[in-house]
Protein backbone atom coordinates (compact mmCIF):
# COMPACT_ATOMS: atom_id res chain seq x y z
CA UNK A 1 0.00 0.00 0.00
CA UNK A 2 2.86 2.68 0.86
CA UNK A 3 4.79 2.13 -2.28
CA UNK A 4 1.83 2.04 -4.68
CA UNK A 5 0.32 5.10 -2.81
CA UNK A 6 3.64 6.70 -3.31
CA UNK A 7 3.82 7.55 0.54
CA UNK A 8 7.59 8.18 2.66
CA UNK A 9 8.57 4.72 4.40
CA UNK A 10 8.03 6.61 8.11
CA UNK A 11 4.37 5.80 7.71
CA UNK A 12 4.72 2.25 7.72
CA UNK A 13 3.77 2.21 11.17
CA UNK A 14 0.46 3.97 10.66
CA UNK A 15 -0.40 1.99 7.59
CA UNK A 16 0.03 -1.68 10.04
CA UNK A 17 -2.41 -0.47 12.30
CA UNK A 18 -4.63 1.21 9.25
CA UNK A 19 -5.17 -2.67 8.25
CA UNK A 20 -5.10 -4.35 11.52
CA UNK A 21 -8.46 -1.74 12.02
CA UNK A 22 -9.95 -2.14 8.41
CA UNK A 23 -9.19 -6.47 8.93
CA UNK A 24 -10.43 -6.59 12.35
CA UNK A 25 -13.79 -5.02 11.29
CA UNK A 26 -14.35 -7.38 8.13
CA UNK A 27 -16.46 -10.25 8.14
CA UNK A 28 -14.93 -13.84 7.33
CA UNK A 29 -16.43 -17.07 6.55
CA UNK A 30 -14.34 -18.78 8.35
CA UNK A 31 -15.76 -16.77 11.78
CA UNK A 32 -19.32 -17.39 10.64
CA UNK A 33 -19.59 -14.40 8.91
CA UNK A 34 -18.53 -12.47 12.24
CA UNK A 35 -15.57 -10.11 12.50
CA UNK A 36 -12.52 -10.58 14.68
CA UNK A 37 -13.35 -8.24 16.72
CA UNK A 38 -16.92 -9.66 17.43
CA UNK A 39 -15.26 -13.20 18.47
CA UNK A 40 -13.17 -11.24 21.21
CA UNK A 41 -15.48 -8.47 22.11
CA UNK A 42 -19.23 -10.42 21.80
CA UNK A 43 -20.64 -7.15 20.39
CA UNK A 44 -20.49 -5.91 16.59
CA UNK A 45 -17.61 -3.49 15.93
CA UNK A 46 -18.84 0.45 15.07
CA UNK A 47 -18.12 0.91 12.18
CA UNK A 48 -18.70 4.73 11.77
CA UNK A 49 -15.16 6.40 11.74
CA UNK A 50 -14.07 7.68 14.73
CA UNK A 51 -10.21 9.15 15.34
CA UNK A 52 -8.37 6.68 17.51
CA UNK A 53 -8.04 8.07 21.18
CA UNK A 54 -5.12 5.88 22.61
Amino acid sequence: MRIHANLPKNLSHELYRTAAYILNRTPTETLGWKTPYEKVWGRKPLVAHKPWKG
